[in-house]
């Protein structure tokens, strides 16, 4: 299961260029006393610090030496991750039955993007089963298991939202630039977040054209900051750190679409908001 840089990204030429981009999130505190933290460290393998929770809120805190980001899912009896890496990877080549499969199979569950000395939590529910944390960048991933009695943890204390509809957020025009955020689908399809720092002037003419031209050179308003969230299937929610310079960005998703083959960013779901 890989979503590569060069893959996932370059796909709108708002977030192309990605060795340039900084992403200055924090573990910040995106987690809740009673909730069990999960320190996951992301590279060429990756590892947990438990394998085995109870149901529940859990948080992940993120680590990593490069720019890496965290996805928790679970995948449909049957379906394996030679499946879900085959149908995913032709799904951003733009084969439309091959995402469905992938979206009617694995359940996507979040995550956040982390990088050297700028870690990340992410704090999601997880029901009884077994599930991997996945390298979203590399594929690289580990088994663990989620058994026995729900405990009814606390809520996560948010102060930004961001929520993705049908080719659309969401969301107020302004957020605070750090904290925490609750980030939810409610969709019929999976989605992700990509937060990019642009220009003050950027306009969503700009924005349009860029994505129509997805094989063109990155635009000029395109500026060093940015982050993104792990997948989510529809109907969840996830509670994620982060921590970016003020100033204006471009919310977009590219995953792609399950009738067309594009991604979402192309076909409109994108926004421009401000950070403060």
């Amino acid at each position: 299961m890989t979503r590569t840089r060069t893959t996932m990204l370059a796909v709108g030429a708002v977030t192309a260029v990605t060795a340039a981009v900084l992403v200055p999130g924090a573990a910040g505190a995106a987690t809740a006393k009673g909730i069990p933290v999960v320190k996951v460290n992301l590279g060429t393998s990756t590892s947990l610090s438990r394998t085995h929770l109870r149901p529940g809120r859990v948080t992940f805190e993120v680590h990593s030496r490069a720019d890496h980001t965290l996805q928790i899912a679970s995948l449909h009896k049957g379906y394996t991750l030679a499946d879900a890496n085959k149908d995913i990877n032709a799904g951003f080549g733009g084969d439309a039955a091959a995402i469905r499969r992938a979206d009617k199979n694995v359940n996507f569950k979040g995550g956040s993007e982390a990088r050297k000395g700028h870690p990340s939590r992410v704090t999601v529910y997880l029901s009884a089963g077994t599930y991997l944390a996945v390298n979203f960048d590399n594929g690289a991933s580990k088994a663990f298991t989620v058994s026995g009695a729900a405990v009814n943890r606390k809520t996560v204390a948010t102060n930004s939202r961001i929520t993705m509809l049908t080719y659309g957020f969401d969301s107020p025009s302004r957020i605070h630039r750090q904290g925490v955020m609750r980030l939810s689908n409610r969709s019929d399809q999976p989605h992700f977040l990509v937060m990019q720092h642009v220009r003050r002037n950027t306009t969503y003419a700009q924005v349009k054209k860029a994505f129509a031209n997805m094989s063109g050179p990155q635009p000029k308003f395109v500026l060093k900051s940015g982050t993104d969230s792990g997948v989510l299937s529809n109907t969840k929610t996830q509670a994620f750190s982060y921590r970016l310079p003020a100033g204006r960005y471009v919310i977009a998703c590219f995953w792609p679409d399950d009738e067309t083959g594009m991604e979402h960013a192309a076909m409109g779901m994108f926004k421009i908001i401000t950070l403060y």
